[in-house]
């Protein structure tokens, strides 16, 4: 039960804006703290809800629907 706190929670999500093709127009990434809110759930498994708080850094980059990969700089769109 090593509970982590602080910067040890933080990760960064991608945010991808697709066309209505499927193909990526633009793509940004940002830090973020990811919280448990608790712990806990019935008898059929651990349920975690949790709460993500923006942590700014946002970088608009692209993103490789294939690799799932974002790369910073440029966006998709042609």
């Amino acid at each position: 039960m090593n509970r982590k706190k602080g910067d040890a929670c933080k990760t960064s999500q991608v945010d991808v804006l697709l066309k209505a093709d499927g193909s990526v127009l633009k793509a940004w990434r940002e830090d973020v703290y990811v919280i448990p809110d608790s712990v806990g759930g019935d008898t059929t498994g651990v349920q975690i809800p949790f709460t993500v708080y923006n942590a700014g850094n946002r970088v608009e980059g692209k993103f490789d629907l294939s690799t799932k990969r974002f790369t910073a700089g440029s966006s998709n769109e042609a």
